[in-house]
């Protein structure tokens, strides 16, 4: 199992942008430093979600902060970019990376996001498989000739071509029965969103399985989750308290509407511990360690993008803690338990 870190890129009221940026940088060389083998981006626009623009100039930058790790996007929407200019500039990081690019894709479940664009939400889907092909091609073909409906190139072709052999390796996010049926077929692995409790995956992983054995190719999972570990102090309730109002704010905007034990409901009538089970890694390192162990039992899971700062809350100061934590008490333990189960001594 491999480990990710999200970096936070939410900007509040009176933040200023260059210093999120700069501390993002700073909890990837954390992360970095306590064992996690890459650091990862998101992607959401508008006055009201406030992201940080630029997700794949942030991926150079991450790029440089921590060379030898894995850069991410988990995800990128697709749906709203042109794929031409994802293609090439994915392919130019794939070679400042030395090949641990991964390129996570999906189409956006936010209206939001797309009247940021000016596109209508409706057929994102499609613009989604159109730029994932245009991709593929581009990074593996000389010239690419192509007719979709939403995309036409005539003699298109990049340079330089990715580092690694095909180009990067493709996620794909969602939990539709196109999604699972897309990540079998192109992708490389699927993305599990942060929102769905882990009993709510398990149908979809099912049905994720079958197409591909169907395409003949080897099943792989990640998950996004948010995660803390618990180290007795104030900084506990602190995280109980922007966790709770984050996802307070997703039940108002639907994104729940998968769970019916939380969705229609008021969101100030669900608390914390309803929301964190089977949902979020967090409590003491055995407590996250026995989630993790449910997670890889009944999904496969091979690897997990933690998320700790929500709405830049904890602090910045929290984090870096909170990173060096979960090295040390999380990843470092399991990884030790592990060595010793495959070789019989710690390796």
């Amino acid at each position: 199992m491999k480990f990710g870190y999200i970096i936070g890129q939410e900007v509040q009221p009176g933040d200023d942008p260059a210093a999120i940026v700069r501390e993002a940088l700073a909890e990837a060389r954390a992360a970095a430093d306590a064992g996690f083998d890459g650091v990862f981006v998101t992607e959401h626009h508008g006055r009201d979600l406030r992201y940080l623009p630029g997700s794949i100039p942030l991926m150079f930058m991450l790029a440089e902060a921590v060379p030898g790790l894995g850069v991410g996007g988990a995800v990128l929407l697709l749906s709203l970019a042109q794929p031409t200019r994802v293609a090439e500039e994915l392919a130019l990081l794939d070679h400042l990376t030395g090949g641990r690019v991964i390129l996570g894709a999906g189409a956006g479940y936010l209206k939001a996001d797309f009247d940021a664009f000016g596109i209508e939400q409706k057929g994102a889907g499609r613009r989604l498989d159109e730029a994932l092909e245009v991709i593929t091609r581009l990074w593996r073909e000389p010239s690419v000739d192509f007719d979709g409906r939403t995309v036409t190139l005539r003699g298109a072709s990049i340079h330089p071509q990715p580092l690694q052999l095909n180009g990067p390796p493709i996620w794909i996010g969602g939990r539709s029965e196109r999604s699972v049926e897309r990540a079998a077929a192109v992708g490389d692995a699927w993305v599990l969103d942060a929102t769905p409790r882990r009993s709510l995956f398990v149908p979809w992983h099912e049905r994720y399985l079958e197409h591909v054995e169907r395409f003949g190719k080897t099943p792989q999972t990640a998950i996004l989750r948010d995660a803390w570990v618990s180290l007795g102090d104030a900084l506990d309730q602190e995280y109980r308290a922007a966790a709770l109002d984050a996802h307070r704010q997703k039940i108002r905007l639907g994104v729940y509407a998968v769970d019916t034990r939380i969705d229609g409901r008021d969101a100030e009538s669900v608390e914390f511990d309803e929301l964190a089970e089977e949902r979020w890694l967090t409590g003491d390192p055995d407590e996250i360690a026995a989630e993790l162990d449910a997670w890889e039992a009944e999904l496969g899971i091979g690897y997990v993008l933690i998320r700790i700062r929500t709405s830049g809350r904890p602090s910045h100061v929290a984090a870096l803690e909170q990173l060096r934590a979960f090295g040390e008490t999380v990843i470092g333990p399991r990884r030790a338990r592990l060595s010793t189960s495959s070789t019989g001594r710690v390796s």
